[in-house]
């Protein structure tokens, strides 16, 4: 199964999401930070990592569920948030 290229961005909440469409990523990403493309599987605006959706909240938080514990960071995740917040 070929990957597609989607978009990732850091939305005015801080909050990693990842989507198919580039103006969607540049709509509703907070301004100042950088719309970043990736090969990352996405379900429903979030970055997806062994079939689970994974909830971003910056380099060191991250969830399955909101209300969830947090989970160990995935290193791909996190430099790609990272990457996100970078002024453009």
């Amino acid at each position: 199964m070929e990957q597609t290229t989607k978009f990732a961005y850091v939305d005015r909440g801080e909050i990693l999401h990842v989507v198919k469409d580039m103006d969607t990523a540049l709509t509703y990403a907070k301004k100042g930070t950088t719309v970043v493309p990736t090969k990352i599987e996405a379900r429903q605006g979030y970055p997806v990592v062994n079939g689970v959706e994974v909830i971003v909240y910056d380099t060191e938080t991250m969830k399955y569920d909101a209300n969830g514990r947090k989970i160990t960071p995935v290193p791909e995740l996190a430099v790609l948030y990272t990457q996100c917040i970078a002024s453009n």
